[in-house]
């Protein structure tokens, strides 16, 4: 059996192959920075293909700055159509100093990145958001494989065949993936952050141990995340750490369980109405170790009646690493959310719920989502758990809270 490393050593023996930011953002906010050509770029695979074909050979020369919207400036590469996030904002630099820091790093990437092809050293993450075939990815593969022993992951969205967080072997060098969902363009923080953890973990392990072709690994490929966690909950609660549940302009029925905090015996299960346009639903949780990361997760569900327009889980009080919402169009599935941040110096941070939509008037027809099994450890992740399985809203026994 493999031995999967730790997270931080584990996601630098990956590097991104497009086709935009997501993979980079996800190695952000697993708190590494590690350099790559594409990292932060989106990248059309017959640009792709042109690129390692040539060794990117012309690339350098043909690069154009421009500002975006945002005031950042961002790097271009019309005739393969590459944009590429500098980092860089207005009034920090001048365009064309700018231009020539840009062309010497690439200089250097591309250096780099033909090196690691050619090495083998490392598997490339290829995701693709518009539709690309396996057949595609085998193209890409080949392109690669003139360099070295190349190696290839391709991740697609999961489906009733293959679970997210699964992986398997399909041909010499090439592993494909899946992960329930893809953080969208206009959202590019809004990672699956464990799924995609699950995937690469699973990567590593056919990558190291030779396996077959057709060998496939359907559960996470970890008993637990504990080798990422610093303190479990109950030994936070004997530390003296307090969780406060917090609401506002929302109406909140513990139907199961108790509420917001995760209860090892018996699942929580809370519906939550808005009698206001926004409002948020959460926990203040202090006397934490400022500087350490520490995650909050639960489960939601939309129900049937007046839809949200914004439901997202945030951590307030300190510098947040990563953040998902809900994805509005589905509604009667459980969906998890997971957000990490950063304790600051006075040790309290909220994570939170925010919702906005239509004002609700009454449970009966107004009930907008339930969610279950919040809960906040300190690490990168919590440890992985299966949908909620306690009793649904309509045979449970309501207890309203005010919190």
């Amino acid at each position: 059996m493999v031995e999967i490393p730790p997270l931080e050593e584990l996601l630098l023996n990956f590097e991104s192959f497009g086709d935009n930011c997501e993979f980079g953002l996800f190695q952000r906010q697993a708190g590494l920075e590690p350099l790559g050509l594409f990292r932060f770029a989106y990248t059309p695979l017959p640009s792709l293909l042109r690129g390692l074909a040539c060794r990117f050979a012309d690339m350098p020369s043909k690069i154009t700055v421009n500002a975006a919207g945002n005031g950042e400036f961002m790097l271009k590469i019309e005739e393969y159509g590459f944009t590429y996030h500098t980092g860089r904002h207005v009034g920090e630099i001048e365009i064309e100093a700018l231009r020539k820091d840009e062309t010497t790093k690439m200089g250097f990437l591309i250096r780099r990145l033909t090196g690691t092809l050619a090495s083998g050293e490392k598997i490339f993450v290829r995701k693709p958001q518009v539709k690309e075939t396996l057949q595609d990815a085998r193209t890409l593969l080949a392109a690669m494989q003139v360099y070295g022993p190349a190696t290839l992951l391709f991740v697609s969205e999961a489906d009733a065949a293959h679970p997210s967080g699964s992986v398997e072997m399909v041909g010499p060098h090439l592993i494909r993936g899946w992960v329930d969902r893809f953080a969208p363009y206009e959202d590019a923080h809004s990672i699956n952050f464990t799924h995609w953890v699950d995937v690469c973990r699973g990567a590593y392990a056919l990558w190291k141990s030779g396996f077959a072709v057709g060998s496939r690994l359907v559960a996470p490929v970890r008993a637990s995340y504990a080798s990422n966690l610093l303190l479990s909950g109950k030994a936070a609660d004997e530390a003296g750490r307090r969780l406060v549940p917090q609401k506002r302009d929302v109406s909140t029925e513990v139907l199961a369980g108790s509420f917001p905090w995760r209860d090892p015996a018996a699942d929580t299960i809370c519906q939550h109405v808005l009698s206001d346009e926004k409002g948020f639903v959460g926990l203040r949780v202090d006397r934490l170790r400022p500087g350490s990361p520490y995650t909050c997760s639960l489960w939601v569900k939309l129900l049937d009646g007046p839809r949200l327009e914004k439901l997202g889980l945030f951590m307030q009080g300190g510098k947040f690493i990563r953040w998902r919402h809900v994805k509005l169009g589905q509604q009667g599935v459980w969906q998890r959310l997971e957000v990490t941040g950063i304790a600051p110096e006075d040790g309290i941070l909220f994570p939170r719920l925010h919702m906005k939509g239509p004002a609700g008037t009454g449970l009966a027809t107004k009930v907008s989502f339930i969610t279950a099994n919040w809960r906040f450890e300190e690490g990168l992740m919590v440890d992985a758990e299966e949908r909620p399985t306690a009793v649904e809203p309509a045979a449970a026994r309501r207890l309203t809270v005010n919190a």
